[in-house]
């Protein structure tokens, strides 16, 4: 996959939001072998793009019109995402600039769980549990629609907010925050979700270095390289100094 040139200058190291396309990017380059196994069988991961959040949360209507009319716009959208057949899916929310994460875990089985990531939660819980619906509304809308039967169980998926979760000290590092918890979330899962506590899953997480990083995966990506790389250390050289 090569990345356009004009993505590039987005990645610089300074204090900016990260684009949708940078967040979405990078996502989808986390090595699938890097993943590991449920038992023998690969790990089968969806990540959608981080403008699936803006058009479900934009387009949809409300819970008293029909089904196809709430979703069906949406699920058009996504129409080659496998939504049934995976074990995980990943689903970048941004509300009012600010990036959470949403990862749905062996959906449409007895253990599915929806998880719920937040750098920058309060104590009104509402807007993660107004997601879950959101999301979980529209899982059961696309079994419906691909299986061409009602889901057996109609009881909402349970959603699970992870314990002591790292908290972003300022109020533009909640991109680089979501893009580390997905990483660290697929790379080694938690045994059990409904005991999830973050700080003992992941004792050594940070963001550190996490622009940079993500700036050298993009650049990795675009097929003129050579051209950016001067300026770019350029720039990061530029930006430490100040």
């Amino acid at each position: 996959m090569n990345v356009s040139q004009k993505v590039v200058p987005f990645c610089r190291l300074s204090n900016v939001m990260r684009t949708l396309a940078i967040m979405t990017i990078y996502s989808m380059n986390l090595r699938v072998d890097q993943i590991p196994k449920f038992g023998e069988k690969n790990t089968l991961v969806t990540i959608l793009p981080s403008v699936f959040w803006h058009n479900l949360s934009i387009l949809h209507s409300g819970a008293s019109v029909a089904l196809d009319a709430r979703f069906g716009d949406i699920l058009d959208f996504v129409k080659d995402f496998d939504f049934i057949d995976v074990d995980y899916i990943v689903v970048p929310v941004n509300e009012w600039e600010h990036w959470s994460l949403v990862i749905i875990c062996h959906p449409f089985t007895a253990s599915a769980r929806m998880v719920c990531f937040d750098s920058q939660q309060s104590e009104d819980l509402n807007n993660m549990q107004n997601i879950a619906i959101l999301c979980d509304g529209f899982l059961k809308y696309v079994w419906m629609r691909r299986r061409k039967y009602p889901l057996c169980s109609s009881e909402p998926m349970c959603c699970i907010t992870p314990g002591c979760l790292p908290q972003q000290s300022n109020n533009f590092d909640c991109g680089l925050y979501i893009v580390e918890f997905a990483r660290r979330f697929l790379l080694a899962p938690p045994y059990n979700l409904d005991e999830f506590n973050f700080s003992v899953e992941y004792p050594d997480f940070s963001i550190e270095g996490k622009r940079r990083d993500i700036q050298n995966t993009i650049l990795s990506l675009c097929s003129n390289r050579e051209l950016w790389v001067p300026i770019l250390e350029f720039l990061n050289r530029d930006s430490e100094e100040n």
